[in-house]
């Protein structure tokens, strides 16, 4: 969905009876409910017309631009950085801050069978959290698809992981999934073949090839649900939650519904 505008979602959702004043309402909702601290509880949309935006979705397909600008924003996750806006309850300044990336990379665009059309991303990290990585593919899916900082993606990245506060949107969890640990450090300091033998299922394990079998027919089969416009659903609901919250990509960026306890409603 690197390539859908902001008017084009909009438009989507406003067909399916989602529209300005239907946003608004689920904005006061939401705003009420934190103001009284409680969850949101009354700003998700029907089953129904999750499903209509995403048959609307189901044929769209990415442009060469919007992945190499993907590609550049992922590239500058590599390296050391702090990830204190991509988790919770966790100071700049602290160690566990810090997380280490070896690589962030994104495969060729692939449709699968009844049409849709799917990006692989494969991030090699230290120490991450899935949510983490959640909000690490939404930041840079937001980003590619708007444009937002295509001209230095480091220096957008710099703003989300400086002191400053930033309440980052979270995608969705159903294609996320731990595709293989990697034992090197022990491999080269523990290991001692044969009583204790390397720990590495590459290709030259005895049992490789039915592992990528079972990956790539039971797991990313899964995922991708035979390329049925259903398995974007999480995406529609993740897309509709932004449109709600806002999607902030640098400390000044407006929040429409409050995080914190706040007296009044918004005005749009």
């Amino acid at each position: 969905m690197d390539d859908i505008s902001d008017d084009e979602i909009d438009a989507a959702f406003a067909s399916c009876g989602y529209g300005p004043e239907k946003l608004k309402e689920a904005r006061i909702a939401a705003t009420l409910a934190k103001a009284n601290g409680g969850r949101p509880s009354e700003w998700q949309i029907s089953p129904e017309a999750a499903r209509e935006v995403a048959a609307k979705f189901g044929q769209c397909r990415v442009k060469p631009d919007a992945i190499a600008r993907l590609r550049a924003f992922l590239q500058c996750y590599v390296g050391t950085r702090r990830y204190h806006n991509f988790t919770k309850n966790i100071k700049p300044d602290e160690q566990q801050a810090k997380r280490y990336i070896l690589e962030f990379a994104c495969a060729d665009p692939c449709v699968v069978a009844d049409g849709t059309e799917w990006l692989r991303l494969e991030v090699v990290g230290q120490s991450f959290l899935l949510h983490m990585i959640r909000k690490m593919v939404a930041v840079a899916s937001e980003a590619a698809r708007t444009g937002r900082g295509a001209a230095d993606p480091a220096a957008l990245l710099d703003g989300l992981t400086s002191d400053a506060q930033v309440n980052l949107q979270v995608a969705p969890g159903e294609g996320l999934y731990l595709a293989a640990p990697v034992f090197e450090n022990y491999n080269k300091y523990k290991a001692a073949p044969p009583e204790k033998p390397l720990l590495d299922w590459g290709p030259q394990h005895a049992k490789h090839a039915q592992i990528e079998r079972f990956r790539v027919d039971v797991v990313e089969s899964g995922i991708v649900q035979d390329g049925g416009a259903d398995a974007l659903l999480p995406w529609v609901l993740y897309l509709w939650q932004a449109r709600l919250f806002g999607f902030p990509l640098a400390p000044e960026d407006p929040v429409p519904v409050p995080n914190a306890t706040w007296p009044s409603v918004p005005d749009d």
